[in-house]
Formats: structure tokens, C-alpha cells, sequence
């Protein structure tokens, strides 16, 4: 885990021991995440539009709209990511798992590789003088789920770079790695801010590597235009 070409939370670079867990191939779906409120579970999202941080975005129905049921649900908080993953019986990653999962057996950059980003490998933000290069501009909004199959990590799994980060369980220290456990690390405890993980569509390309923590003060109870969730499972 970590990186010492990262941001000062990703230091020291250190191994981690796992146990085997089960992780969902996407992020959560608006129509996924619709079927948990509508059992009486979930809080619904805070916005339904998508997706600006003030103000309606591009798109003012999102949330409840059909044509977007494949797209992954947004302005939801920590506390309702967990919700929905214990009501499918399942449950939210911790940190180290889901940097496994992004990283695979040879810690590398980007779930693909160590290749730099291209829009076909992930749903981010690049800069004006890249719009040339890359053939246009980026979307700066969320995208389907798994739309970008060039971007699958070594196990298969989908949009862990871009398109919305995705809440896991840990709470969040910038000085975790100093003292994180060997054998299956779950944060420090105490605190009221928690780890986001895998960057946006918002987001530049240094921010979606595998070992970027999001610099995370971010309160378990905020919602963000650019923030959704996946779950995972323990093994039998």
C-alpha cells in the first residue's frame, strides 16, 4: 500500500496481508441503490441531479430517472453507503482491500497498469492543452457503469479510476501508515471523517491512481456530486 510519488497520506509504502473477500465487479447503481429506499432502508439521495457541486447540473433528473438507472448514485453519505451494502448483505471494503483489488499482485499505478490514463481507460477530467491529444473534451459528468473495460483492474473490477470514488469503511488518519496493522488493517478508531477511494470523472489523472487516499477529511455525513459507493463480502 501507498506510494512515495503520492500525496504525504501515502507514505510510508508498507505490505498488507488480506484475507480473500468477494468484491462487486460496479459501482452502485441509481437503480440498485432505488430498490434499497423503496424497502424502507435507505435514505434517498440528498440531489437528485448530476452533476455540479452548487446549483442544478447538467442533468436535473437524475436520480429516479430511468434513463439513468445504469449510472453510479451520487449525494449519498457515508452512513447510507453502509446501509445499503448490510441490507444486500454485504458490506462496505476496508481501505487495503480495496486498494488490493486495484492494485493486484504487483502494486501497480493504475488498476490497468502503469500506463498513463486515456479516455479509454477511465471517466476523469484533463487539462485544455490535453483536449487535442485526446481527441476532445472530457465528459464532466458520470458515465454508465462499466464503460470502460480498458480500465478493468486484475481481477476484472470496473471504475475503480474515475467516474465517481466510492466510500469505504475506514476512518481516516494521514498518519495511518505509520502504525496500520499487517493482517487486514480497518483504520484507526475514533474520528469523524472517512476514506473515499478511486477518484472521479472530476478529477485529473493523479488523483485516480490506485494508492491516492483523497486527502479524505471528509465527514461521514456529507454528500458529494462526485461520490457514490461499491460494496464487498467476506468469502465462505
Amino acid at each position: 500500500m501507498g506510494s512515495e510519488q503520492g500525496f504525504p497520506d501515502e507514505v510510508p509504502v508498507h505490505n498488507v496481508y488480506v484475507d480473500a473477500f468477494y468484491i462487486d465487479i460496479n459501482e452502485v447503481t441509481n437503480k440498485q441503490y432505488q430498490e434499497c429506499v423503496e424497502a424502507g432502508v435507505c435514505q434517498p439521495p440528498r440531489r437528485v441531479d448530476c452533476c455540479s457541486e452548487k446549483g442544478i447540473g447538467v442533468w436535473p433528473s437524475y436520480y429516479g430517472n430511468r434513463k439513468f438507472d445504469d449510472y453510479p448514485v451520487i449525494f449519498i453519505n457515508w452512513h447510507d453507503a453502509l446501509d445499503y451494502c448490510d441490507w444486500r448483505g454485504s458490506r462496505l471494503l476496508t481501505e487495503a482491500e480495496w486498494e488490493k483489488a486495484s492494485r493486484g499482485p504487483d502494486g501497480r499505478t493504475y488498476p490497468w497498469g502503469n500506463e498513463e490514463p486515456t479516455p479509454q481507460h477511465l471517466n476523469f477530467t484533463w487539462l485544455a492543452e490535453e483536449f487535442d491529444k485526446f481527441g476532445g473534451r472530457p465528459l464532466y459528468t458520470t458515465s454508465p457503469v462499466g464503460s470502460y473495460p480498458m480500465g478493468a483492474s486484475p481481477y476484472g473490477v470496473l471504475d475503480l479510476a474515475g467516474n465517481v470514488y466510492e466510500w469505504v469503511y475506514d476512518v481516516y488518519a494521514p498518519d495511518y501508515y505509520e502504525n496500520s496493522p499487517y493482517r487486514n488493517p480497518t483504520g484507526p478508531e475514533g474520528g469523524s471523517f472517512r476514506v473515499t477511494r478511486g477518484g472521479s470523472f472530476f478529477n485529473q489523472a493523479y488523483r485516480n491512481r490506485s494508492s491516492n487516499r483523497n486527502n479524505a477529511y471528509i465527514p461521514a455525513n456529507s454528500v458529494h456530486f462526485d461520490g457514490g459507493a461499491r460494496c464487498g463480502k467476506d468469502t465462505p
